[in-house]
């Protein structure tokens, strides 16, 4: 099993506590991607196993519906498996919302975000999902780990 940690914090809103959450990628789990693809899982009430896609740049472009997290290496040197979301998003075609995607964060990180070639892509498959249903689950990890690029 490849270790690669993933972390978000969330200000409690009853309280001054941060809670960090950390996942832990499993490599040796078939996702829709392969069987080599290693996964996540990210949610607290419900949990989502998201399969990484690889580097933005050159990220796999599977065709399916499904939600997608970007994350980042805050740390490559120190701590060169631990990242951070940047946003989660869904997509009808996931593979034809690469390339929009992908301009899209560009223009964000261009003055103030990390570069491009530091950005990682998971996905969630939700084959024939509806935009209600991908929103549903968006919206949740949108709300329980608040990333900065959903804001």
């Amino acid at each position: 099993m490849e270790e690669i940690s993933v972390s978000a914090s969330k200000l409690l809103p009853w309280s001054n506590i941060r809670v960090k959450f950390t996942a832990v990628f499993d490599s040796s789990i078939a996702t829709a991607g392969g069987p080599s693809m290693a996964t996540v899982s990210w949610g607290m009430r419900n949990r989502f196993r998201f399969g990484a896609c690889g580097q933005l740049n050159h990220c796999a472009r599977p065709i399916v519906s499904g939600v997608y997290a970007v994350t980042y290496r805050q740390d490559p040197q120190s701590r060169p498996k631990s990242h951070t979301v940047v946003l989660f998003g869904e997509a009808e075609d996931f593979g034809k919302q690469l390339p929009l995607m992908t301009e899209d964060l560009r223009r964000r990180c261009e003055h103030n975000g990390p570069d491009q070639s530091e950005l990682f892509v998971f996905l969630h498959p939700m084959p024939g999902s509806t935009q209600f249903e991908r929103d549903k689950v968006r919206s949740q990890l949108i709300s329980e780990y608040d990333p900065s690029g959903n804001n």
